[in-house]
């Protein structure tokens, strides 16, 4: 698909009529020519999508890069909770860091989704 040129498709919607030959009929080529204008709209359609879906990939890609940092900041702040003594159960300070840490990844996570609706607000 990558190398899909435009006109692509049309051509090879009328290859064969321009192989074998077209009848010299001012209706055949006026219908052929119908043809191809409504292949070339469409054409246009689809190179509207795929720039679309091109930039889509460029926000999701952005996206995922974000998250990539979250996860190793989340890495990071795991590793200060052991520090602190969290893995022992009893040190207070290193649960609030945990929980500082993983509500700063969950908060990243729920940002700027590309493609996505925002969520309805809830009713108090």
């Amino acid at each position: 698909m990558k190398n899909l040129h435009k006109g692509s498709l049309g051509t090879l919607a009328i290859a064969p009529l321009l192989f074998f030959g077209v009848n010299q009929d001012p209706g055949v080529a006026s219908a052929l020519q119908t043809e191809v204008d409504r292949q070339a709209v469409v054409i246009q359609k689809m190179e509207g999508k795929l720039d679309e879906l091109g930039k889509l990939a460029e926000k999701t890609n952005g996206y995922l890069v974000k998250q990539s940092r979250a996860a190793s900041s989340l890495v990071k702040t795991l590793a200060t909770s052991e520090e602190q003594g969290f893995t022992a159960g009893i040190n207070h300070d290193s649960r609030v860091t945990l929980l500082d840490g993983l509500r700063g990844y969950l908060s990243s996570q729920q940002k700027a989704v590309p493609g996505a609706k925002p969520a309805p607000k809830e009713k108090d």
